[in-house]
Parts: C-alpha cells; structure tokens; sequence
C-alpha cells in the first residue's frame, strides 16, 4: 500500500508541476513581442546645391572719362565701360577734376539650386580721401545683359545693394536679375570724380581695387519664386 501511495504521490506531484507550467505560459511572462521590418536602401540621394563667389584674374583697367575732355579713341563709345572714354596708360596721371572708369575684372558667380536667388553687395575695403573725390558711382554688367544705368555710391563706407539675381533665365520678378545659368558673369565699373579743389597726392589707385562682391542668400516674400 505504500507502495501506490508513492506512485500516486509522484504522479500528482508530475500532474501539478505541467499545470504550473503552463499557467505560467498562459500568463504571457515568457512570451516574445514579434518585430518585423525592412529598409529602402536604393531611395536615392538628395543633393545640396552650391552658391559661390570668384574674382577675375585679369588686371584692372582704367578709363579717362571726362566729360570735357575729347576721346582718344575717336570720339566713339567704349564698349568696354559703355560710355564715351579712352583707357588710359600705365603711366597715365590723373589731375583735379578728372573722372576716371574702374574696370574690374568679372567676378564669376555659381548658383546652383532649384529655389535660389541672392542679393548681391559691393563693398570697398578702406576709405577713400572724400576730400579729394567728389563723387563716386557706379554701374554693373550681369550675364549677357546689358550696363546698367550710373548710379551715385553715397556713403562709401557701406555695401552698397546691386538687387537681387537667379540662376533662372526668368524668375518671373522684375526685381531679380538673371545670371544667365548656373554660372554666369557679375561685371562692375566705378566711375570717381575728383574735386577740382583737391591740393593732396590724388593717389587713390590702391584704394579703387579694393572692390569686393558679396552674394547671400534670400528668402523674401515677393524675391524669385517665393509667395507672399
């Protein structure tokens, strides 16, 4: 008799422990969260776009374009500057009352980008003698378009702003200057007039080159293709 009770004991014992089990599985503490997932890996790239600014590696040239004073070159216009002048000599020397045409090589703009437009900036580094320059202006040549008209440089110790310019041949605004492509030419001239009353050195030549162009990026309502 003892004998059974410890098989029935033992079978018991077996019973409740797979019970146990599997209440225990049932009660979802051994169970795994299935994750499943996969990756694109051919999506392709998206790619940024460039905005740069290079200066002309030609010298400055200088033009006499003195109002009284007949041109060298046979009275016809310099296409060069757009207006009546002669360049002038390296030896060239310059007296009060003159007015004198810096050409500037052509900076070279890179604009790559689907919405892209830039104001374009003219900076001088230093100051020139205001005593002895009465006036300053200039005028700008983008792409293959046309001189723009002479404008007065007030304040020579600010940039001065040349507007707005796309790569886009037509932005649809008016006010955005097309550089013609994705690279494209910004040429600019000034034109100094100096005082008839000037009693110094006159010489501003160092001071002339020291022309920069800067081109930043904008993102105004009503500039390119961007809404009000």
């Amino acid at each position: 008799m003892k004998e059974n009770t410890s098989r029935v004991s033992r079978r018991t014992k077996g019973v409740i422990a797979a019970v146990t089990g599997v209440a225990l599985l049932m009660g979802g503490s051994t169970f795994a969260l299935w994750t499943a997932g996969d990756t694109f890996d051919s999506a392709g790239n998206i790619s940024t776009g460039t905005l740069e600014v290079a200066k002309g590696s030609a010298d400055v040239a200088f033009y006499d374009v003195s109002a009284d004073r007949g041109n060298a070159d046979g009275g016809a216009t310099n296409t060069a500057i757009g207006v009546d002048g002669h360049i002038m000599d390296a030896d060239g020397l310059i007296v009060p009352g003159d007015t004198i045409a810096v050409l500037y090589p052509a900076f070279e703009v890179t604009m790559k980008g689907d919405n892209l437009v830039g104001e374009m900036k003219l900076s001088l580094a230093g100051v020139m003698n205001t005593i002895e320059i009465s006036k300053v202006q200039y005028k700008v040549k983008i792409g293959g378009g046309a001189w723009s008209s002479l404008t007065e440089w007030s304040t020579l110790t600010a940039p001065v702003s040349l507007g707005y310019v796309s790569n886009e041949e037509d932005s649809g605004v008016d006010e955005v200057k097309a550089l013609g492509g994705e690279t494209g030419e910004v040429t600019v001239a000034l034109f100094v007039t100096f005082n008839e009353a000037a009693t110094g050195d006159m010489l501003e030549d160092q001071a002339l080159q020291n022309l920069s162009l800067a081109v930043t990026q904008v993102r105004t309502d009503q500039v390119g293709n961007y809404a009000v």
